[in-house]
């Protein structure tokens, strides 16, 4: 993914969840969403791998915040892709 990619992904992260996080997430935060989604096989995969990641406690936390949308990011970030 090049850089315009990862940063066009990282607004729409924001945008998408800007509204429902109060602080918005970080730029490590969402750096590891990305990363994440972009590799995840599936929505037990991205959680697995958020919480090795970042360790159970944040990784769960950070989790609940955002698996409500999972299916929206994964389809942008391939459709940013194409």
């Amino acid at each position: 993914m090049s850089r315009a990619q990862k940063g066009m992904v990282n607004q729409f992260l924001n945008n998408l969840m800007g509204a429902k996080h109060k602080p918005p997430f970080t730029k490590d935060e969402l750096k590891i969403i990305r990363e994440t989604a972009e590799t995840a096989r599936n929505k037990t995969a991205f959680y697995n791998a958020l919480r090795s990641r970042l360790g159970s406690e944040k990784g769960i936390e950070l989790y609940k915040e955002i698996k409500n949308d999972y299916d929206k990011i994964t389809e942008y970030i391939k459709d940013i892709k194409k």
